[in-house]
């Protein structure tokens, strides 16, 4: 019970303003071969598992929008839900396919599993002064200062993983674990730098916009190329990435868990585009009111071509087509566990975070698993991420023979509300798992 003390007391101390999306509920969930996507250090209750269908082994689709939800928006007025956005913002979509995968145990303490699978990455990042340029325009708050509308940011990326990872229980407390996996990319258009500033004088109402940014992309038909081909296949976009994992369970029934996911990144060389401006600096003192009275239609078409030949020369962009890299989100895990009622009952508390663009975004749940019998697998929690403080997150698994499905949901109330919650999170598929261990009794975790 001093470690049930112990896993409630880091509940409480853990941030209430987390804010990154990751597979809260798929993590140390073993009736499932996917269980090795978020620590390849746990290894799956079955001796063998391989794919049922391709392309429906684990199916994702996760969706979060930081600052604000669609109810927002329509029930509440948008100056409440514009006052209450941090100064960074997200909206992240992630779609994830696992094509393939095969896993078997050896020799009784290992276990080796390979997978193919097809993921798809969007980030937009904005901040708060823009939303709020955006709808009291330049003249309430922002009159007299000067708006922030630095690390702006649109991140897309599409691209094909093939993995192989191993485990080995090193004791019977410990199990190491690790996987290795190429990346080939297809796509990708990437914010590098983004820094803007908009002054409003407060007398004048002079505009000055000051910045720099660079964004890089690949695969996409940005220059308008009529030539452009999209290949579905395989490109010379390639990189590599590894994920390492720990897991510790003392005869007491108290475990810990650390992993640590996508270390590396991906070159990109095909169709590459670049395009960069170091100093953008600019002045924009309206157009003179006797121009807007003015009868003569050339003098108020001067006046438009005056600004617009300004407007280019200050944004002349660099463009180059040499090839980059791109970094690849870092994902990290840190688990506590606690077997309670005779092993009848894991209780866990899960940590984890995503470091993108030199932003760490983390979060937290809650949770506790049960298995009955050899057929279903159970899981739930409460969590914290997303700048969300409720997400209820559920899971099961039906494994009545060889063929098994199973669904899990970080929060299972988005779904049917998501209008409601910031975040939406479903996962499912089919395996076929041969060897199950469950345990004997009617109702026993082994975890």
């Amino acid at each position: 019970m001093k470690n049930f003390a112990f896993l409630l007391s880091l509940c409480l101390i853990l941030p209430f303003s987390s804010k990154a999306q990751v597979d809260h509920t798929l993590y140390g969930f073993r009736t499932l071969p996917q269980v090795t996507m978020t620590n390849p250090a746990h290894i799956p209750l079955s001796k063998i598992n391989f794919t049922m269908i391709p392309g429906l082994s684990s199916a994702s689709v996760a969706f979060n929008n930081s600052g604000f939800t669609y109810s927002n928006l329509v029930d509440e007025s948008i100056e409440s839900t514009v006052e209450n956005l941090r100064e960074r913002n997200f909206v992240d979509f992630k779609l994830d396919n696992e094509w393939l995968h095969f896993g078997m145990k050896i020799a009784k303490k290992n276990y080796l599993h390979l997978s193919i699978s097809e993921r798809a990455r969007a980030q937009i990042q904005y901040p708060k002064d823009l939303i709020t340029l955006l709808w009291e325009g330049n003249g309430r708050s922002l009159l007299g200062q000067t708006a922030d509308l630095s690390n702006m940011a649109v991140n897309l990326m599409h691209y094909r993983e093939y993995a192989v990872g191993f485990a080995r229980e090193v004791t019977d407390e410990l199990t190491l674990g690790a996987r290795a996996k190429y990346l080939n990319g297809f796509s990708t258009f990437y914010t590098r730098r983004s820094q803007f500033g908009l002054n409003t004088d407060s007398t004048s109402f002079d505009l000055t916009m000051t910045g720099n940014f660079e964004v890089n992309s690949a695969g996409l038909p940005l220059s308008g190329d009529s030539t452009f081909t999209y290949n579905p296949l395989f490109t010379n976009n390639s990189g590599v990435a590894f994920d390492l994992g720990l897991a510790y369970r003392s005869k007491t029934g108290f475990g810990f868990s650390l992993s640590a996911l996508n270390l590396g990144s991906i070159t990109w060389r095909d169709k590459t585009e670049s395009y960069t401006n170091e100093d953008i600096s600019f002045v924009y003192r309206g157009i003179p009111i006797n121009n807007i009275f003015v009868t003569d239609d050339s003098t108020a078409a001067s006046a438009v071509e005056e600004l617009r030949d300004t407007l280019l020369s200050e944004f002349n962009t660099e463009v180059d087509n040499q090839s980059f890299s791109t970094v690849m989100p870092a994902q990290l895990f840190l688990g506590f566990s606690q077997q309670l009622l005779n092993e009848r009952l894991l209780i866990s508390l899960v940590g984890n975070g995503v470091i993108q663009n030199g932003y760490f975004r983390g979060g937290a749940r809650l949770g506790a698993t049960v298995t009955v019998g050899k057929i279903l697998g159970l899981t739930a929690n409460y969590g914290v991420y997303g700048n969300s403080p409720f997400n209820l997150g559920f899971g099961f698994s039906v494994t009545p023979g060889p063929v098994q499905f199973y669904m899990l949901t970080d929060n299972v109330i988005g779904l049917p509300l998501w209008d409601k919650h910031k975040n939406v999170h479903v996962r499912f598929g089919f395996n076929i798992t041969i060897g199950k261990q469950y345990g004997k009794s009617f109702l026993k975790v082994r975890a």
